[in-house]
């Protein structure tokens, strides 16, 4: 390589990067505390929804105005019930964030595993005649954040895989009916895996780049 080439391109090692990368290493989300609800029970789908939690929840500055959570299961596969215990399975579902900074929409959406929900009938202690359930995990797919949601966390589009836990209790209802209950927490909680986003050229690095092919090719030129 010729000194005058080794001067421009040098540079390049050293020079700093714009980037809006975050530290987040999981993107961490749930309901407004007491605000969700979540609904399941003969031919019904496992629900979980409410207005997402804001920044200071979160411990993230995200910067949303406002959102919303909406958790889906696919069909229930089946129901077994000895009277004491009701054990629930559902299929693979879906779950929808939105959030809103500014005037613009951000959108996450990823895929949720089949998952159990084990009940123990009559059992809760703080509400009497009510019932409780084991805790649980609904697994997560892969995900993808819109570019209004991926932008605002400094992150890439992409997500890996994450969970929502869950420790109901106060469950109304009987294992023949549509049930409703709550997270023992008040929201139940869920994560994702994140990636920072990718680096951005600053444009004098982009301008040295275009001026070290520049020089590159004259001299491959030259005879």
């Amino acid at each position: 390589m010729t000194p005058l080439r080794v001067a421009v391109l040098a540079p390049l090692l050293f020079m700093p990067l714009n980037s809006s990368a975050a530290t987040l290493t999981e993107f961490p989300f749930e309901t407004e505390l007491e605000t969700e609800s979540i609904l399941f029970g003969v031919d019904e789908p496992f629900t979980w929804f409410g207005p997402l939690a804001s920044s200071d929840v979160l411990n993230i500055d995200t910067g949303f105005e406002s959102g919303s959570i909406s958790l889906i299961s696919g069909p229930l596969e089946s129901l077994v019930t000895d009277g004491s215990t009701s054990t629930y399975n559902y299929g693979a579902g879906t779950l929808a964030i939105h959030a809103l900074f500014g005037s613009e929409e951000g959108i996450f959406t990823t895929t949720t595993l089949p998952f159990s929900i084990i009940v123990c009938e009559g059992c809760d202690p703080h509400a009497v005649g009510n019932s409780l359930a084991e805790d649980f995990s609904i697994s997560l797919g892969s995900g993808l954040f819109n570019e209004v949601f991926a932008r605002a966390l400094g992150i890439d589009s992409k997500s890996g895989e994450g969970e929502v836990n869950f420790g109901l209790e106060d469950i109304f209802g009987d294992p023949d009916s549509e049930r409703d209950a709550a997270d023992h927490r008040g929201a139940a909680q869920g994560t994702v895996s994140v990636s920072a986003a990718l680096p951005e050229p600053t444009l004098l690095t982009l301008t040295l780049i275009a001026t070290g092919g520049w020089i590159a090719r004259r001299r491959t030129r030259q005879p």
